[in-house]
């Protein structure tokens, strides 16, 4: 599937992958397996109870324990053969820049809420040649967006500057902000994670899109079940993979990827769904 001349190509790419939960750490050890020479690794969190149904690096021995630090961890039990820089501060105006230096591919996976954190990075990885992905798991599904310097700014899509946007990711994450404000914000973000949240039931018996908002405004976290952020996360992969070897390859055919935003592509087990938006949905 993939010949050695494009292995050598792999080797010699840098991936960064920027916020290592649900999917980012599925992510990270997948590029590690498949041979990516050098990878980043960033985040800011501690795994805690809540993280066991659904992310990697979680168990009853990681926990309190630094999401970066643990996953770079298991990374390097798989191999030695590779790079590996690790972020523990996460994304932030002292590391965004060095984070995304050399890096052909940046996979956002920053926190739903982390509004700021996400658009200081799109923000330095437009100064590069950097392509950024990010993917989120949707009930059964996922979607896949690509960012790079010449599609629409994460700005646009959050209708924040990264000031805005930071004041807001702080108000957040201490609790301070008002209803209205999360409420715009959980619409907003929703652009880019979730523009069809799928309804799996019969709605008038328990509707699947109105508790999943529900949990968003009243307890400020999102719903995933644990067996789709791997489905997920290995659509992203996959993708990063035929990304890296659609531009550096000679041999391989071009292959169909995701349209740059404003654009998404969408895949859903349950539904049996898979489809391409191309131009504004909102």
């Amino acid at each position: 599937l993939i010949a050695k001349e494009e292995q050598k190509l792999l080797y010699q790419s840098v991936v960064g992958v920027a916020g290592t939960g649900g999917m980012g750490g599925h992510v990270a050890q997948a590029l590690t397996r498949v041979g990516v020479g050098h990878i980043k690794i960033a985040d800011t969190e501690e795994f805690d109870v809540s993280n066991l149904n659904r992310q990697s690096g979680a168990n009853l021995y990681t926990l309190n324990k630094s999401k970066a630090l643990e996953t770079g961890r298991q990374c390097r039990n798989i191999t030695e053969d590779f790079r590996l820089g690790i972020y523990a501060s996460g994304i932030t105006e002292a590391s965004a820049e060095h984070f995304v230096q050399d890096c052909d591919i940046v996979c956002d996976e920053v926190e739903f809420w982390a509004t700021g954190s996400r658009t200081f990075l799109h923000q330095k990885m437009r100064q590069t040649d950097a392509t950024s992905f990010t993917c989120s798991s949707i009930g059964f599904g996922t979607v896949l967006t690509k960012f790079n310097a010449g599609s629409m700014h994460m700005e646009e899509v959050l209708e924040m500057d990264y000031s805005e946007a930071m004041s807001v990711q702080k108000r957040i994450s201490t609790g301070t902000s008002s209803r209205e404000e999360i409420e715009r914000t959980m619409t907003l973000m929703l652009r880019l994670a979730a523009p069809i949240i799928p309804e799996y039931c019969d709605p008038e018996q328990y509707s699947t899109v109105e508790e999943i908002k529900r949990r968003l405004r009243e307890e400020v976290r999102a719903s995933i079940i644990g067996t789709n952020p791997l489905f997920a996360a290995g659509f992203l992969a996959n993708h990063i993979v035929l990304e890296l070897l659609r531009r550096k390859s000679p041999i391989r055919r071009i292959v169909p990827i995701p349209p740059v935003m404003p654009g998404y592509v969408r895949n859903d087990s349950w539904l049996q769904i898979y489809e391409t938006q191309v131009g504004k949905w909102w």
